[in-house]
């Protein structure tokens, strides 16, 4: 069952968030129902996402220059560049929406 989760994991993610997409536009409704489960559901996800590296690889990947040179490039230049660029396109087409990259604070 594992390794049938490790190998399908992204697809069985997209799928999750189209799934999710859709009902959100088609039955708007739904929404406070839905809402609701958000951090939940997002917890067990990232629970079971991290759960799956084992604690000792880890470790070689921290040691690991390649890997953490990686890291460092997509984390510090380009998602930053990338969370820019989304934040100018949508409030190009979106004028008076602000920012989808500011958090936006519960009720």
């Amino acid at each position: 069952m594992l390794d049938w989760w490790e190998r399908w994991q992204i697809p069985l993610y997209l799928a999750a968030l189209v799934l999710g997409a859709l009902i959100g536009l088609a039955a708007p409704a739904t929404a406070p129902a839905f809402e609701v489960a958000i951090n939940p559901v997002l917890m067990a996800l990232l629970y079971a996402t991290f759960l799956s590296v084992p604690l000792t690889k880890v470790g070689q990947a921290l040691r690991d220059g390649r890997f953490l040179a990686g890291l460092t490039v997509l984390n510090f230049l380009i998602v930053p560049v990338v969370v820019y660029l989304l934040s100018r396109s949508w409030s190009t087409c979106c004028p008076g929406h602000g920012l989808p990259a500011v958090p936006v604070r519960g009720r």
